[in-house]
């Protein structure tokens, strides 16, 4: 028996070889299109079977893609509709005509199953062989898609048996590649802005070898394409360069077959990593020279944004005394993010442990507020719930080394597209290959691997470091830690981008928080402080309705 190493995690095998083929051989029937063949032709080896990878056969004769397996999604997997398929493959002359239009052909329409209801073009979604979704146009290009079903690849099957892939931003243009004999191209399923579709096929690129990226020249799909080259690696993507176009088959209309296949010839790959021009940055210099500097990303509670925001590529370390707060500042941080800008977040944080109980504190937030029996099954606590699913994801290892982490976090980034790193406490997070090294040595190389970590995989990471013993003040409280409070301080402050204090403030019943350095000035304020409620319900801060700190207020 032959499983299959690429099968997508939320699957597995309900019955092994569904139509008794012959599980020792690479290539056979096809067990589609091989039943309605002449008899002498039935038994021809043209199908290939992939029993060792993806459990997938493809066949050159039918040019279909069929599951060897017959799959289930697993009990603990969303369930998902299929859409009822539609016999009637009648392409209505209308609607032939508007295609003719944009340059593509009737015989392109059947090949991509492209089908019509009443007043609707059809556009068949297939997984694995399978109908799973179906998204449909009118005369008014207005969209729907079937409800409940899965989010898949426009296309998906294209994934099998292909060295190099092309991607594009909407069906139409896949059917104008289509129409150049370009049959290995996938569409993103629902606009430039969703990504989830990427988190069930991301392993099946790893056999592709270039991916060729022709996405719309707008906000939406430049922000797409470079989401694209993070997830699928540089190394292996190529753009498309389509002048005076928007997309593929605007393109394809104006510059015809040829045209289309000599922009596909001339991509180019993506710029080297870690050289860049001038040129390269043009735009963000006049930018710059026009408007400043733009403030970075912010977490949405608005006295903690006035003092500091973030930027791409970067860390901060968190430090506090023990019981200040600092973990849950971080996760509402990254809340703030993920709501505002809907950045994925990972955690590796040992000292939140069991999970489930770092889990509850991320969902009293989403909840804003303490969930109670009543609560569950309503539709409040099941809709923060499936946000905190599809949002935040906790690292259960037995081996929490800083290079166990952060490969794992690189295996989110491709697999989720995580864009924030959490690291607490820093501590207990050890960099196994610099332990014999003096705290100097170890922090400098511990700093200097999250610095690369982040600039590669474009995240940004929190880490969370508990100073050493601190000395009260003469009035028993403790006072606000430096960076030079936590161990291997020097080095810390030296290195690190940002950093930042969470202090309680137990007469005022405040924390305050300080921003102990920022590297860009545009992007905070270094020293600048604020003050927070904390709400034990939610284990969310919010705006203190005590008046701004004072100097003369504070009690050391």
């Amino acid at each position: 028996m032959k499983i299959p190493n690429n099968l997508p995690d939320h699957l597995e095998i309900e019955t092994y070889n569904q139509y008794g083929l012959r599980d020792d051989k690479d290539t056979g029937p096809c067990p589609v299109c091989g039943p309605d063949r002449k008899p002498q032709n039935q038994k021809k080896p043209t199908a290939k079977y992939y029993w060792d990878t993806t459990g997938i056969g493809t066949c050159r004769h039918c040019d279909q893609s069929f599951q060897l397996h017959k799959v289930k999604r697993k009990n603990s997997v969303k369930e998902y509709s299929k859409p009822k398929a539609n016999e009637n493959t009648t392409i209505a002359p209308r609607v032939l005509s508007y295609f003719e239009s944009r340059g593509i052909s009737g015989s392109t329409l059947q090949k991509a199953k492209i089908t019509t209801s009443p007043g609707w073009i059809e556009f068949n979604y297939y997984a694995y062989g399978q109908l799973v979704n179906r998204k449909s146009r009118n005369g008014k290009k207005q969209f729907r898609l079937e409800k409940n079903c899965e989010m898949v690849w426009y296309n998906h099957d294209a994934l099998f048996d292909n060295d190099d892939i092309i991607i594009v931003e909407g069906e139409i243009d896949a059917l104008s590649y289509m129409e150049c004999g370009k049959t290995n191209v996938l569409s993103v399923p629902n606009g430039a802005k969703n990504y989830g579709f990427l988190d069930t096929s991301i392993d099946l690129f790893d056999n592709v070898s270039k991916v060729y990226l022709s996405i719309d020249n707008d906000e939406a799909g430049q922000e797409l394409q470079e989401e694209l080259i993070r997830r699928l690696g540089a190394e292996k993507c190529f753009i498309i360069t389509l002048p005076g176009a928007k997309d593929a088959n605007e393109y394809l209309v104006h510059a015809g077959v040829d045209g289309l296949l000599d922009a596909f010839n001339s991509a180019e790959q993506v710029p080297l990593e870690g050289v860049k021009t001038l040129a390269d940055v043009e735009d963000l210099v006049d930018s710059a020279i026009l408007e400043g500097f733009k403030k970075g990303y912010t977490c949405g509670l608005d006295p903690v944004d006035e003092i500091f925001s973030i930027s791409d590529r970067q860390f901060c370390v968190v430090t506090g005394v023990p019981s200040s707060g600092k973990s849950d500042f971080v996760d509402q941080f990254c809340m703030g993010l993920n709501h505002r800008y809907g950045w994925k977040v990972a955690y590796a944080s040992p000292e939140n442990y069991p999970i489930h109980f770092h889990a509850h504190k991320i969902l009293r937030k989403e909840f804003d507020g303490m969930p109670e029996d009543g609560d569950i099954g309503s539709a409040r606590l099941n809709e923060a719930k499936e946000r905190c699913s599809e949002n935040y994801f906790f690292m259960d290892l037995h081996d929490y080394s800083l290079e166990t982490v952060l490969k794992k976090a690189q295996e989110l980034v491709k697999r989720k597209g995580i864009k924030l790193l959490v690291i607490d406490p820093y501590n207990k997070v050890k960099l196994k290959s610099a332990a014999n090294d003096s705290i100097n040595e170890y922090t400098n190389k511990y700093l200097n691997a999250i610095d690369e970590f982040c600039r590669q995989n474009n995240v940004f990471c929190f880490l969370v470091a508990h100073p050493v013993k601190l000395k009260k003040n003469d009035d028993g409280q403790y006072p606000i830690p430096s960076f030079y409070d936590v161990k291997g301080g020097g080095e810390m402050y030296d290195m690190s981008p940002n950093g930042l204090a969470v202090h309680r403030d137990y007469t005022r019943k405040t924390t305050i928080i300080k921003v102990l350095k920022v590297k860009f000035q545009f992007q905070g304020e270094n020293n600048g402080e604020c003050e927070l409620k904390w709400d034990p319900g939610s284990g969310r801060y919010k705006e203190s309705e005590v008046a701004e700190i004072e100097v003369s207020d504070l009690p050391w």
